[in-house]
């Protein structure tokens, strides 16, 4: 049998070559798993990063609400108008009209409503009778004001008998609803949250309310034109039901036509969240917790001063499939570039030897 010799050059060259490349398989293969894994929960961080961002606009807009009706309760026009009729028609102080000073106040909320578009009506309403002393509508941008045969007569809104009850300072939120218009929904549907507070008299009592209903539907708007491509974004009341679904918008207020779609529903490991004496406030996205389907990360919004329990919900959900594809598609690119380093790295070597060792070789 023919016996097979390998020159020094080549075993030189093989036992480089298998160096290398066990080298870097191992080391690939550990790096490859630990980056996968981190770039897997970098994805998932990425949507609490994305729920945090719509939570603050959200917020933002209802601590906006919250300031500005404080500032229409303390003008001087509400409170010359509540001196004037209590006085009888003419307001004691400076014997301007009850008349005149609704005139002025009405002047003021029209161009609150002409610089802050969102806001669909201002209104200042009377215990007595429940009677709307003056009430500013903006409607697809056109300022209405309501003559006094149009003010209504014995107000029933919530935000308007619940204000009643509140502390000098203090703002009652409602939930947000579709708003309605004696009792019809408004056609095109519009999202309002209204803010309302107490207008005191100088005996203590209360005098009247004031009131803000702004549209948060723009707001919502706001939300879905930055939301990234293959996430879907939620935003919930405090039971759950669908303010905001990106993915089947038509699920959004579905209990206003005596429906009900909630998110954990959609989520079973979301329904901890809505439980009574429920502490937790937030449910991030994690490998453990992300289901083959979709990674969601949800939020407790607290928004109410007076009631801390209240809250909107803020998810952001993606395909499971998408995160690790993504990830995937990353550490193949990374392979790749691997792959051809390593080839780069066994070629160089075995160019070198021969350069060099092949006339040692020669020489011997």
């Amino acid at each position: 049998m023919r016996k097979f010799n390998l020159s020094f050059m080549a075993k030189v060259t093989i036992m480089v070559v298998v160096f290398i490349v066990l080298t870097a398989v191992s080391v690939g293969q550990t790096t490859t798993s630990n980056a996968r894994s981190l770039l897997v929960e970098n994805k998932l961080s990425e949507l609490g990063s994305d729920v945090e961002i719509n939570s603050v606009r959200l917020l933002s807009g209802i601590d906006a609400l919250w300031h500005d009706t404080i500032f229409l309760s303390n003008l001087p026009e509400v409170q010359g108008v509540r001196r004037a009729i209590e006085a009888g028609g003419v307001d004691p102080v400076d014997l301007t009209t009850d008349a005149l000073w609704r005139t002025q106040l009405i002047g003021v909320f029209s161009e609150l409503l002409v610089s802050k578009p969102h806001y669909v009506r201002l209104q200042y309403i009377s215990m007595q009778d429940a009677l709307e002393l003056v009430r500013v509508e903006n409607t697809d941008g056109a300022i209405r004001v309501l003559g006094r045969r149009e003010l209504s007569i014995g107000v029933q809104d919530d935000y308007f008998l619940a204000a009643q009850a509140l502390a000098p300072g203090a703002v009652y939120l409602s939930d947000m609803e579709l708003q309605r218009n004696n009792g019809e929904l408004v056609d095109p549907r519009t999202i309002v949250m209204y803010a309302s507070t107490p207008v005191y008299s100088e005996d203590g009592s209360v005098f009247g309310v004031i009131a803000i209903g702004q549209d948060f539907g723009a707001t919502f708007n706001e939300l879905l034109a930055l939301k990234k491509s293959g996430e879907t974004l939620y935003v919930t009341n405090q039971a759950g039901d669908f303010l905001l679904n990106s993915a089947d918008p038509s699920l959004a207020f579905g209990f206003e036509n005596g429906q009900q779609y909630r998110i954990q529903d959609t989520f079973e490991t979301l329904a901890p969240l809505f439980a009574p004496g429920n502490t937790i406030q937030e449910l991030p996205a994690s490998p453990d917790t992300a289901s083959n389907e979709s990674a969601v990360h949800f939020r407790r919004v607290s928004f109410d001063q007076l009631t801390p329990d209240r809250f909107l919900g803020v998810a952001v959900a993606t395909p499971y499939s998408e995160v690790v594809g993504a990830v995937d598609r990353f550490v193949g690119q990374v392979a790749l570039v691997t792959g051809m380093l390593m080839v780069g790295g066994v070629l160089l070597p075995v160019i070198v030897m021969r350069a060099h060792i092949r006339p040692l070789s020669q020489i011997n």
